[in-house]
């Protein structure tokens, strides 16, 4: 059992997250103005 591995990959999946998210909010909120 890996700390640090641990902790990279709920940091990515943390990072990963919240990337989708805002993306997810851009497009469609984008969508109607373009």
């Amino acid at each position: 059992m890996d700390m640090m591995g641990l902790a990279v990959a709920i940091a990515v999946i943390v990072v990963v997250t919240i990337i989708l998210g805002l993306i997810a909010t851009h497009g469609t909120k984008r969508r109607p103005g373009h």
